[in-house]
Parts: structure tokens; C-alpha cells; sequence
């Protein structure tokens, strides 16, 4: 009897000493283990490594899929503001018919006698593509043509057709001048992208941080209600060996009581272990959006593990300023708010432009004779000058949106060092917790060996008589205990582990699923 005791009492320590074994170099994110992300048993229980949980969040957070709806809706901010550089083709026409009695001068002056009526009939057409240079010129290349006929011409011609072709070109050269001021809202539409993408970023290791927590607190409770039943198995084989030995007159009947007791505690811990891995599997449940009710157990199948951290404060640092959404948004707004300081300093300057244009110009009694008369050098018309505006009260208006300006920027300043300072401070302390949470494992592991080798020896003395099932049931509960205190630190440390990542920005690199080469241009 003591030999089996002794060898239950082994299997049910091995879990524990198997679970404090640190390896040299692991990740816990299912390696070895199916792809499948779903992978069923014969009790229809979902059997779920790490990486394929987070696949399933990756796929079905609302949180996620809202964080990429606003980013795709600033993509199509850049979209929009290409469009200021869009051709424009524009047309119109009209028709006019007027018949009224002329002035006397005009009478005089026209010459139309004997009548002093007046007429005209007229179709003007219209066509032009307008367009903004990337300089700021306002270019237009129109067509037009006016067929037409009056009291002028009925006596020589019947019809008369004007045509004109030309291209005409207004080109800022203070105000509105420049490549850099005419894609200043393209290059910030770039910027809000940018910043949402880093967002969409934050939104999604947040997400993920939450998950692979849930998924270790489900492995945690898992793991609780095996030592529980561990607990609960010696605490039932005591009372069978106390059941007996009272029955052939070796132990005192309060010692089957004692062992009753003990089994009663135990089974209610066994209860409350059942609990908590219903509540954690909601919560996993939850993060990738999938009701409870009538759907398949989860099991967590990826092992809690010590892996090596390289603890190191300046190398962390070099990966949070290259990783950390945060900090790189903030960096992203600085950037935009300088681009907004250079178009309002732009607006500042007077007004001065270069205006030009040239156009031939084409008449005939039809429209081929004034097509043809269009193409002969002859008949052209140029025009080039100068146009300013100068606001005479200092340009206020202008001055004191680009002071503004100046003043979100010192803002956007300020913002990036008070982050810059917390990331500083996170990385050290995200440090510091990873090393003392990987002392603690440590450290329970031994004494979850050192209360091991009491339970044994209060075993023996118990088989010897010189022991009461009490001392040997407040062992066990020690062992519990023990064991409960070592699993709570490893999943301590897998917290830390994903505040270190998420510290420097690097957990969707650590678990193979980032996206930085989304990054926008």
C-alpha cells in the first residue's frame, strides 16, 4: 500500500518538475505543434497552440477589423488629395436669340438703313482642360467656337464662324508658388495615414497582448485543476488506507474523518478550478469573437516555459524606436505639423503671379473655312503680365494661422519627448519584471521539490504509526499550494515577457505577425 502511494504520489509530481524544466532556448508559440488552427478530438474539444489562437484573433476581433476600417479610410484620404492634380475637362454651351430696335447712334452708327430693328442668332460652344501644375500654374487649354449670324452681316455674308485655340497659364511666385506648397495636403493625408497605420498597429498588440494573456490564464487554469486532481486522487487513496486500517484495528476512527475532511476541501478546490477554466475560456472565446453556449471546449496545448531574454536596456531601447507604435505616431505628427508650418508660412507672402497666354484664332462663313483659317500663324493673339494683392492690415488672417501652426508643432514637440521619456521608463521596468519573475519560477520550483520530499517522508511516517492523516493532509496541501504558487509564476512571467514586447513594440514581430511592411509612402 505504502508502494503505491508513493508511486501516485510520484506521477502527480511529475507534471509540476516537468513544468519548471527551463530549456535553453524556447518560444511558447506552438512550435512542433499542428498549423491546423483548429484541430478536434474525440470530444470535439478545440486543441489550440498559441500561434493558431492568435491567428483566430488575428482574423475575427471586432476591435481589429474597426482599427482597419480607419485605416483604410485615410487611405482613401491620399487617394482624394492626388485628386487636386486631376485634369478637368470642362464644356459648355449656349444658344442666344435677340431681336430689339437700336438707339438713334446706334442707328447712326451701324449704318443699318432703312430700319432701325436689330437681330442676332447665336451658338457659342465651349471646351477646355484645366489643370493644377505641381508649381502651383493654373493651366487651361480651351476651344472655342461662335456660329453666328446678324443684322451686319445678312446683306454680305449669310453665316459667320469664329473659332479661337489657345492655352493660358497663371503661375504663383510667392503666395501658392512652389512644389512643396501644392503637395502639402497630399504629403499630410500621407501623414494621417501613416499615423492611423500606426494606430491600427497599437490597437492590434493591444488586442494580441490581451489574447496571448487569456491564453496562458486558460493554460493556467488547465493546469490548476490537474493538480487538483492530483490533490484530490491522494487525498481519496489516504482515506481508503485510513478506511482499512481502522477496520482492522490499526488507526483511531477520527483519522477516516480527518481523511474526509481532507477529501472534502480538496474536492471543493477541484470544483473552483472547474470554474475558472470555464470563465477563461469565455474570455479566449470572447477575443475572437465566438459565443460559449453550445460551442467546443478550448484547450490551451502549448506548455508554460522559461525562455531566454537578452536583457539588455540600449538594445531594447534600439527596438522600441524602431517598433513602438507610439513613439512612431508621434514622430509621424511632428513630421506632419512641420508640413503644415511651411504651407502657412506660404500663405503669409502677397499674391504674385505670372500671367500668360497664346491662341490662334480662326473666322470663316462655315466651319471648315474657320478650322482652316485656325492653323495659319498669321492670326494669333499673346498676352503676358504680372497681377499682385497685398492685404493692406499685415494679413492678419494668414499671420495667425501660421503662429498656430508654430504652436502645434511645439506641441507635437512636446508630445514625442513625454513619450520618448515613457518608453525609456517602460522598457527598464518590463526588464526588471521579466528578471525577477523568472527568480520567482525559479525559486517556487524549489520549493515545490523540497515540500515533494516532506509529503514522502511524512508518507513513511504515517505507514510507520508515527504520524496522523492531519499532518500528512496539511503536507499534501502544502505540496498544493506549492505547486498553485509555481504555475501562478510562470504565467507571471509570460506576462512580463509580453509587456517586454509590448514595451518595445516587437510583439507582432515575436509571434510572426507583423505588418510593418505596410507601411504607407
Amino acid at each position: 500500500m505504502m508502494l503505491m502511494r508513493m508511486l501516485g504520489l510520484g506521477l502527480a509530481l511529475a507534471a509540476a518538475v516537468a513544468a519548471m524544466e527551463v530549456p535553453g532556448r524556447a518560444e511558447a508559440s506552438g512550435e512542433g505543434q499542428t498549423n491546423t488552427p483548429l484541430e478536434a478530438t474525440e470530444d470535439e474539444s478545440w486543441r489550440l497552440t498559441l500561434k493558431a489562437y492568435l491567428q483566430l484573433v488575428r482574423d475575427r476581433n471586432e476591435r481589429i477589423q474597426f482599427q482597419d476600417a480607419e485605416l483604410a479610410i485615410k487611405k482613401e484620404g491620399i487617394y482624394s488629395a492626388q485628386g487636386v492634380f486631376e485634369p478637368t475637362l470642362t464644356g459648355d454651351y449656349q444658344h442666344a436669340d435677340t431681336f430689339q430696335q437700336q438707339t438713334v447712334r446706334e442707328f447712326i452708327s451701324t449704318g443699318l438703313f432703312p430700319t432701325r430693328d436689330f437681330f442676332e442668332t447665336s451658338n457659342d460652344y465651349d471646351l477646355a482642360i484645366e489643370s493644377l501644375a505641381p508649381t502651383g500654374a493654373q493651366l487651361r487649354l480651351g476651344y472655342n467656337l461662335r456660329d453666328f449670324r446678324n443684322s451686319f452681316n445678312q446683306e454680305i455674308v449669310p453665316r459667320e464662324v469664329k473659332s479661337f485655340l489657345g492655352i493660358s497659364a497663371t503661375q504663383p511666385l510667392l503666395k501658392n508658388a512652389g512644389i512643396d506648397t501644392n503637395k502639402a495636403g497630399l504629403r499630410v493625408a500621407e501623414e494621417d495615414a501613416g499615423i492611423a497605420f500606426q494606430n491600427y498597429r497599437e490597437q492590434m498588440m493591444k488586442v494580441m497582448a490581451e489574447a496571448i494573456v487569456a491564453y496562458w490564464n486558460l493554460r493556467l487554469a488547465q493546469d490548476k485543476r490537474s493538480v487538483r486532481q492530483d490533490s484530490v486522487d491522494i487525498a481519496e487513496q489516504i482515506l481508503n488506507d485510513n478506511t482499512v486500517r481502522v477496520r482492522t484495528g490499526k488507526m483511531a476512527a477520527t483519522e477516516v474523518l480527518e481523511a474526509k475532511a481532507g477529501l472534502a476541501l480538496r474536492r471543493s478546490f477541484l470544483a473552483e478550478a472547474n470554474q475558472s477554466i470555464t470563465s477563461s475560456m469565455n474570455t479566449a472565446r470572447t477575443l475572437f469573437s465566438t459565443s460559449g453556449v453550445k460551442a467546443a471546449p478550448i484547450e490551451a496545448v502549448d506548455e508554460m516555459k522559461l525562455t531566454a531574454i537578452e536583457a539588455d536596456v540600449s538594445k531594447s531601447l534600439g527596438r522600441a524606436y524602431r517598433l513602438r507604435a507610439e513613439y512612431l505616431a508621434g514622430f509621424r505628427k511632428v513630421e506632419r505639423e512641420q508640413i503644415r508650418v511651411m504651407y502657412a508660412k506660404n500663405q503669409t507672402y502677397p499674391e504674385l503671379d505670372l500671367k500668360g497666354s497664346y491662341g490662334l484664332n480662326g473666322l470663316g462663313e462655315d466651319l471648315d473655312a474657320s478650322t482652316d483659317q485656325l492653323w495659319d500663324p498669321n492670326y494669333r493673339t499673346w498676352e503676358v503680365g504680372l497681377q499682385f494683392r497685398i492685404p493692406l492690415s499685415g494679413n492678419r488672417k494668414n499671420r495667425g494661422e501660421f503662429n498656430a501652426a508654430k504652436k502645434r508643432k511645439e506641441q507635437a514637440l512636446l508630445e514625442l519627448k513625454a513619450i520618448e521619456v515613457s518608453v525609456v521608463n517602460s522598457v527598464d521596468t518590463a526588464i526588471q519584471k521579466v528578471q525577477n519573475t523568472a527568480a520567482q519560477v525559479s525559486y517556487f520550483s524549489e520549493a515545490v521539490n523540497y515540500n515533494k520530499q516532506l509529503l514522502a517522508a511524512e508518507l513513511a511516517r504515517l505507514d510507520a504509526g508515527k504520524s496522523n492523516s492531519r499532518i500528512v493532509l496539511e503536507k499534501e496541501e502544502n505540496l498544493l499550494r506549492a505547486r498553485e504558487a509555481a504555475l501562478d509564476s510562470l504565467v507571471n512571467y509570460q506576462r512580463a515577457v509580453v509587456e517586454l514586447d509590448m514595451a518595445e513594440g516587437s510583439l507582432l514581430v515575436s509571434h510572426g505577425i507583423e505588418i510593418m511592411q505596410e507601411v504607407l509612402r
